[in-house]
């Protein structure tokens, strides 16, 4: 509550509710937001089922989601409450294992540490969308206008659950394990502290792979870093281990809920999520022998594009998001569907992203083809051409945030750094096509108070001057 008692109001982004610790997320917010998902759930056609609640290693995570679960029991809703820190894409694998209802996590994923959050699952174990957050968010409106308080009951209906045994078996069900465990590989986890630490010590515990973990503790304040986002401004740790060790052929950082990851060659260079999410596409088609369509976000390469095209198969484009993805992953029985920030779902799983099956595919690449990472991505560029990403985070004022779409679009340049403007569009946030099949994206986070610039082009110097160009814009506005 803030000094005048009122409750902060509860705003879905991206994916789920964030927001920091002790401002507008409290115990009184989660509270509220569970009482309102109660009730809205008790109206569904999926109020005989289970819901099952999980959480990370956040501060107080453990505590909210507790809250959620006593606040659910009192409704008289079956509950399952893990017993410890999951990945997220573990509840979303157990919501339609156990068919279960829906599933709540208490995570803020890759937000800095002073954030919390809620993602809410549907009985597919997908992202909930729009339809469904709106629907429950006018559900807590009318239970925050009411006066009274919980309807209390004397059963308690909260049993504790360890999700991980099945979750582990199935993505281990997904890849060739005999042939990786047989493979003598040699890789670096790095758990970020979060919920991902662990799995792939468990996994390989009788193998010939060697599995060094590092930032393996739960630490609620997210040392060295400035969040659990596995990305390159992180993950020296993980660099410098591997750069120490030439026996050691890559590593893999996951984020705070191990939905995302990143990769690490054999010599300890970041490679980025979007040329990562190219090599698990190649791999499909070009070394499993899969088939299907690719699902991507606007802001994923299109090197993607080439590459499904060479197997003649096609390519969605939506808005950021896997509440977006997963959907059209669904309806166009898709292969593979991949985001920029490091988040991918396969077919024959959960339709989420998941971080550990994603090394894990990576894992099988490696032992099926006996090459690291970097001489695979170099191949990958020898048959489809180089492209060049980055992204930049700028900080600005909320005045700025409220016109800047429109400001961008009645300013469009003739060029931005040296490649040509031939179009726009707002499918989400402001998107300009460059020449040379290039982009570049401006858009609000919909997880932190930040406006993210993505770039593509065809090489590294050109990118940095698109968004060179385009964050000297948005700059002089924020002044």
């Amino acid at each position: 509550m803030d000094k005048s008692g009122h409750i902060h109001p509860i705003v879905f982004g991206t994916d789920g509710w964030r927001a920091v610790i002790g401002d507008e997320f409290t115990f009184a917010n989660v509270d509220l937001l569970a009482r309102g998902f109660g009730e809205w759930f008790l109206a569904s056609n999926h109020r005989e089922r289970p819901v099952l609640i999980g959480y990370d290693t956040r501060f107080l995570s453990d505590e909210f989601a507790t809250t959620i679960s006593e606040s659910l029991s009192r409704m008289s809703i079956q509950v399952f409450l893990s017993e410890s820190p999951i990945p997220t894409p573990a509840l979303s694998w157990s919501v339609t294992d156990m068919n279960a209802g829906a599933g709540i996590m208490v995570t803020a994923s890759h937000n800095p540490a002073r954030y919390n959050g809620i993602k809410i699952k549907t009985s597919d174990g997908m992202s909930a969308d729009e339809s469904v957050t709106d629907q429950i968010l006018d559900v807590v409106g009318r239970v925050r206008d009411r006066l009274d308080g919980h309807s209390r009951s004397n059963s308690t209906r909260v049993i504790l659950k360890d999700f991980m045994p099945s979750y582990i078996q199935q993505i281990a069900s997904q890849v060739d394990l005999e042939l990786i465990k047989n493979s003598e590989l040699s890789v670096v986890v790095d758990g970020m502290h979060g919920a991902g630490s662990g799995i792939f010590s468990q996994i390989f515990s009788e193998s010939n792979v060697s599995v060094h973990e590092i930032r393996r503790e739960s630490n609620p304040l997210f040392p060295n870093m400035r969040a659990p986002e596995p990305i390159a401004i992180n993950l020296s740790s993980t660099m410098e281990y591997i750069g120490a060790d030439n026996k050691i052929q890559c590593g893999f950082a996951f984020d705070g809920d191990a939905d995302r990851f990143g990769l690490v060659d054999e010599a300890g260079q970041f490679i980025s999520s979007l040329d990562t999410f190219s090599l698990l596409t190649d791999g499909a088609y070009r070394v499993r022998g899969d088939t299907g369509p690719v699902v991507r976000s606007l802001t994923m390469s299109t090197l993607v594009d080439r590459i499904a095209e060479a197997y003649g198969q096609q390519v969605f484009e939506t808005k950021v998001g896997f509440k977006y993805l997963a959907p059209v992953m669904l309806e166009k029985d898709a292969l593979i569907a991949g985001e920029e920030s490091g988040g991918t779902a396969f077919r024959g799983h959960v339709r989420e992203r998941d971080g550990p099956l994603s090394a894990l595919r990576i894992m099988e690449l490696m032992a099926t083809t006996k090459k690291p990472p970097g001489e695979l991505l170099r191949s990958l560029h020898q048959l489809y051409g180089e492209r060049s990403y980055d992204r930049y985070d700028l900080a600005v004022t909320s005045e700025v945030t409220e016109r800047l779409m429109d400001r961008l679009e009645s300013e469009v340049p003739n060029s931005i750094g040296e490649l040509s403007v031939i179009g726009i569009d707002r499918i989400d946030g402001f998107r300009y096509l460059l020449e040379n099949n290039s982009w570049a994206v401006v858009r609000l986070s919909g997880t932190e108070p930040l406006v993210r610039v993505y770039a593509e082009t065809e090489n590294r110097r050109s990118t940095e001057l698109v968004i060179e160009d385009i964050v000297k814009s948005i700059e002089v506005q924020n002044v």
